[in-house]
Parts: structure tokens; sequence; C-alpha cells
């Protein structure tokens, strides 16, 4: 099983030259600057060409729509086997797959927890048996 992984594209995903030819391709997060449709609309565009199977997006800090509107972000992504986590599990090409945006606090991001209790209620939640497990921040 061939998996790619990039991240932190802020806008700019068609400065890459090419994506090789994949089971899944994973975003990190950071798809967006501030959570620009715009941005969104034109990576769905870019998605559809990409020779993935399938496609994981898991939102970054930067990605603001997908905390305060996650419904009306994530329907920008219409390519088939388009799949978002947000502290979400998916069973994809048999591998059990969870995504979390979270990351410990700093400035006025998206996604943000403080650490102790809050951030670790959020890890609690990442089930056992986790094939790949995606986090925006470390």
């Amino acid at each position: 099983m061939k998996l790619v992984f990039i991240s932190d594209t802020h806008g700019k995903h068609n400065w890459i030259d090419s994506i090789p030819e994949c089971d899944i391709l994973f975003h990190c997060g950071d798809m967006s600057n501030r959570g620009e449709y715009s941005i969104y609309e034109n990576l769905n565009t870019w998605l559809k060409n990409v020779p993935a199977k399938h496609v994981v997006l898991v939102p970054g800090n930067h990605d603001l729509t997908f905390e305060s509107d996650p419904e009306e972000a994530r329907a920008f992504f219409t390519r088939p086997n388009t799949h978002v986590l947000i502290n979400q599990g998916a069973v994809i090409e048999g591998l059990k797959i969870w995504g979390s945006p979270t990351t410990r606090r700093f400035f006025d991001w998206a996604f943000m927890k403080d650490p102790g209790p809050t951030i670790q209620a959020v890890w609690d939640k990442i089930p056992d048996g986790v094939d790949v497990l995606i986090t925006h921040g470390p």
C-alpha cells in the first residue's frame, strides 16, 4: 500500500509538481491561510486530478472555517473518496485511520486546546488499534 503525506500548503497546492500514484493521499492541515472558501474550491479541483484512490483531509490551525462551520467547509470537497477527519476515524483500504486538527494553544487559531486535562480529553478519544494517526500539531 502506498501512502503520500502533504501538509501546510496554505493555498499553494498548485506549486506541487506532482503527486505520485497512491492508495491514500493525506493532507495534514493548513490547507488555507485563514479558512478562505476560494482556496478550498481550488484545492478540491486540484485533488480531482491527483492519482490517489482516496484523500484524507485533516484541518489545521489555519483552517478556521472547519472549526466555525465544519459542515459548510466539508461541502467544498466533492472529489469522490474524500474523507475529512476532525477528531474522527475512518477505515480506508483496511487501515484504521484517526485524524485530529487539535493543537496546543498558541495565539488565536483554530482547534487550540490548553495543555493538561483539556487537550488530554481530545487525545483520550483516539481508539486503540489505530494504524495511521494524523495530527496537525505534534
